[in-house]
């Protein structure tokens, strides 16, 4: 993910990030004595019925420890709302807060010695990390042996970090991923129906833009050369894929519940039917050369990718 250009359309990500900051800060000296107003009581939210602890206690962590490794992944996630758009990524985060809460309620339900869960925001991490582990291609760092070191690999240690340091962490990772998977795959439709109106995107792209949006950088003379014309065409190409990975996945007829099947190994049937080979044109093949790759392993991309010029660059960057 190319995160050079800082907080430039992901205003959303913006205003979250404040929050969490300005929240964390204040609970943890001025507030000190309200901390408990804060603790994730599943127990209190159906007892008592404090529904307000579905906002305090999903969205802001409590140890410096949490705090850090969750400012970092968030941050690197919040590419995705440059590549969703505001809206789509406010709906995302809507629909995953309603989607984790009636498992989290459900789990602790079933599990009733199981009261309290970790506060903060993993199962907006965990539901964007399906999104990452799919969607986004691992670029080649560096390479010891057989063992490639991408970009990816950074991420992927935070979040094995923040997860391996107490056990109680576990039911809301898993069921943040459970939440991304079902969002991801559109089970049930739930990425279709669960959106936020029209005229609250007309207001974040109104107001919330314009108070806290970013300007987009100018790169000046370091613009002009290869490698930063380069990486921000794979980022064009990278933000494409995902978008029309996300439609392709919305117009599908069905729960999708097989394709997340196929996807594991699960019902893996042997297709039988043979595709006939697509002819490749030399417009895509000069793309790709103008991109830095030779002309024997763009040929090679884009017949795997059916003449694919976006699927064919993300398959080259693996």
């Amino acid at each position: 993910m190319n995160e050079n250009l800082g907080f430039y359309k992901r205003t959303i990500s913006k205003c979250l990030l404040v929050m969490y900051f300005t929240t964390y800060v204040a609970v943890n000296t001025l507030l000190h004595e309200y901390k408990n107003f804060f603790v994730y009581d599943i127990s209190k939210i159906l007892n008592k019925f404090e529904l307000w602890r579905l906002l305090t206690g999903k969205f802001i962590f409590l140890t410096p420890h949490e705090f850090f490794f969750g400012s970092i992944l968030l941050y690197g996630f919040s590419d995705f709302e440059r590549r969703f758009g505001s809206y789509k990524f406010m709906s995302f985060i809507l629909c995953n807060w309603l989607l984790t809460s009636l498992l989290e309620v459900a789990f602790t339900t079933y599990f009733k010695e199981i009261k309290i869960l970790p506060s903060g925001m993993y199962w907006l991490i965990y539901a964007l990390l399906v999104f990452y582990y799919h969607d986004i291609p691992g670029i080649e760092q560096a390479r010891f042996g057989p063992i490639r070191i991408t970009q990816k690999i950074l991420h992927y240690g935070l979040v094995v970090q923040i997860i391996a340091t107490d056990e109680t962490r576990y039911p809301v990772c898993g069921l943040g991923l459970i939440s991304g998977l079902i969002y991801y795959y559109n089970i049930l439709y739930v990425g279709s129906f669960l959106s936020l109106p029209d005229t609250f995107r007309k207001t974040t792209e109104n107001y919330l833009e314009m108070l806290l949006g970013s300007t987009k950088p100018t790169y000046g003379l370091i613009g002009a050369t290869l490698s930063v014309q380069r990486q921000m065409r794979l980022d064009e190409i990278e933000r494409t894929i995902i978008q029309n990975r996300m439609q392709a996945r919305h117009r599908q007829v069905g729960t999708n519940i097989p394709a997340l099947f196929r996807r594991i190994g699960i019902a893996n049937q042997p297709n039988h039917n043979v595709q006939p080979q697509a002819v490749l044109s030399e417009e895509s093949i000069g793309q790709l050369i103008d991109m830095g790759f030779h002309r024997e392993e763009a040929v090679n991309a884009l017949r795997m990718s059916g003449n694919d010029v976006g699927n064919a660059a993300a398959m080259l960057l693996r």
